[in-house]
């Protein structure tokens, strides 16, 4: 990639890094709210969400850096196996121990709750290995249909009429391409896969729940009201303040009469 790519890469990072602090401080819990509390918590929430833009900034440019440039493809091509693997990373080894160390036993130590994360995270691990292992041994091959067509231009004495003998079809099959892939590349393909399956899922629940909260919102929204209503509600307080310092007076000389004896 040109310098101008590598320039504005770095700071579209350093801004994503930025909005995602700014939003997580707007929707973070008043009792999360501070630097230090939950502070392993808050830095996966920004983690993840700069991978999620990443992901989907990554496309761009790399249309933009693999015009016709091998370095450039060289480079995207890092750039994938970095981003997904951070992604792979953070599904597989920070969020699950995030996981069991905030649902261990408080009472103990913190090496203790330690430990017993790590332990479950290693079992984890291994469980996950083993899976994608072993699947990678026996679907390691990628098939892509591909139309191949032959044409006979040999007879063509000039370009032009090699140009006219292009649409002259002798033969066209159908046919598979089968090409082994690295093990990186297979689990950046079953990440995606299983990833759309997610996206449709918890898409499509947001989408039908984002205009439910606007209209429960703008239906439960804070209304004015009448001065009738106004002043009947400061009645209400005031007998209610008045039943208040009766019950107080009442409580107050029945300890008066109890301390007598």
């Amino acid at each position: 990639m040109d310098a101008f790519l590598w320039i504005a890469t770095i700071v579209i990072a350093v801004l994503l890094f930025i909005i995602n602090i700014y939003l997580l401080a707007i929707y973070c819990h008043p009792d999360d709210n501070g630097f230090g509390a939950s502070l392993i918590c808050k830095f996966l929430v920004v983690f993840g969400l700069t991978l999620s833009w990443a992901q989907v900034l990554l496309l761009p440019l790399d249309v933009a850096a693999s015009r016709g440039q091998t370095q450039a493809i060289e480079d995207m091509q890092v750039f994938w196996y970095v981003v997904y693997g951070a992604v792979a990373v953070m599904i597989t080894v920070l969020l699950p121990f995030a996981i069991f160390y905030y649902e261990s036993d408080d009472e103990k130590s913190m090496g203790q709750r330690v430990c017993s994360a790590l332990g479950s995270e290693i079992c984890m691990a291994i469980i996950v290995g083993l899976i994608l292992f072993i699947s990678w041994a026996f679907l390691n091959v990628a098939q892509i249909p591909v139309e191949i067509i032959v044409r006979d231009i040999a007879d063509a004495s000039n370009s032009a009429e090699a140009f006219n003998a292009i649409g002259l079809i002798q033969k066209q099959n159908s046919e598979t391409l089968e090409i082994k892939v690295s093990f990186a590349v297979y689990v950046m393909a079953l990440m995606s896969f299983f990833g759309w399956f997610l996206f449709v899922i918890f898409g499509g629940v947001g989408l039908t729940a984002l205009p439910m909260d606007f209209i429960e919102g703008y239906t439960n929204r804070p209304k004015q009201r009448s001065r009738t209503e106004i002043d009947a509600d400061k009645q209400k307080l005031r007998r209610k303040c008045q039943e208040l310092i009766d019950l107080g007076k009442q409580v107050e000389s029945n300890t008066s009469f109890l301390g007598s004896f």
